[in-house]
């Protein structure tokens, strides 16, 4: 009985050892360059990020900046860390993954509203981390809002159940890019317009959120806390910052405007005390024409085009 336990027990840890195995060879493969949704996870991680203007945010600042405008106009090196679905509470991993392993920009755009500062816990399309599980900021934040972390971290290949179509649609497009999504030194590019089925699903949501009359201020508090710690780093290394509320649809601005009210000014009082400075686009221009977005809080091609221009003329003047 004993020789047969000591046999079971040597099986199991080979096997293990080998999963494990396979575990780590699909982790080396899908955080390999090129591959689709982790160009810029890869250059973060390697410290291939050498930028003079980084910008940050949640999909808002991923689909408005077009890096390639902003790098001709101000003639400065510009990569978009935006990240979609992802507000500042778990943006934190970006942010804190790129300034622990890469060259500091000398100037950084936070794209920054209401909702992007709301407390989350979710990992909105987790499957981009996994390849970085073991990273301090990943582990960091996972082990304190992710149920699965430790089952994750210690049963091979358990993260990636769930994702095998995701697999290998990453290792295919190792040799095939045509798969993948287009971005621009991180931008996303969306040459689309705002379908009237959607607009009229927007209209509906306004009209419910008329009935409410109170909304709880305290689901900023984690987003303004990553906040300040980002401003703190960026004081201790002489990155100029900039805030800025980057245009959304002018109906949507009802739209929890209470909550919206309170972020400004917050932001402007943050703004004043650490000198830095603060733009809200919310009645430019752009903001009054539906040809500009493709829903009613991101704007298409056409309208990211113009705002760039107006994001790199306005680095040029304060030069």
């Amino acid at each position: 009985m004993r020789k047969f336990a000591l046999k079971l027990t040597k099986t199991f840890l080979i096997i293990y050892v080998a999963l494990f195995g396979l575990h780590f060879i699909l982790d080396y493969y899908l955080s390999k360059e090129n591959s689709c949704n982790n160009n810029t996870w890869h250059k973060i991680f390697k410290g291939k990020l050498d930028t003079d203007i980084a910008i940050i945010g949640t999909s808002r600042a991923e689909t408005h900046y077009n890096t390639e405008i902003i790098n001709k106009i101000t003639g400065l090196k510009t990569y978009n860390l935006g990240i979609s679905g992802t507000p500042y509470s778990v943006l934190k991993i970006r942010w804190e993954s790129y300034f622990n392993r890469n060259k500091k920009p000398k100037i950084l755009i936070i794209d920054i509203d209401a909702s992007s500062l709301q407390n989350s816990k979710t990992l909105f399309g987790k499957f981009q981390y996994l390849p970085f599980f073991y990273s301090k900021e990943y582990q960091s934040f996972a082990k304190e809002n992710d149920a699965d972390f430790y089952f994750e971290k210690y049963i091979p290949l358990y993260k990636y159940r769930g994702y095998e179509m995701s697999v290998f649609k990453q290792i295919k497009s190792l040799k095939n890019r045509s798969i993948c999504s287009n971005t621009i030194n991180g931008y996303v590019e969306h040459d689309i317009d705002w379908i009237d089925k959607d607009y009229l699903n927007f209209k509906k949501i306004l009209q419910k959120d008329k009935t409410k009359t109170e909304y709880d201020l305290k689901v900023y508090k984690q987003g303004l806390s990553v906040l300040k710690e980002i401003i703190k780093d960026c004081k201790k290394n002489n990155i100029k910052m900039y805030f800025v509320w980057s245009p959304s649809y002018y109906e949507s601005h009802t739209y929890q405007s209470f909550n919206k009210k309170y972020i400004d000014s917050v932001l402007k009082n943050i703004s004043t005390n650490e000198h830095i400075q603060y733009i809200n686009f919310s009645n430019d221009s752009l903001c009054y024409g539906r040809k500009f977005f493709y829903n009613s809080s991101h704007m298409n091609k056409r309208g990211s085009t113009i705002f760039s221009k107006k994001i790199g003329n306005l680095i040029n003047e304060n030069k």
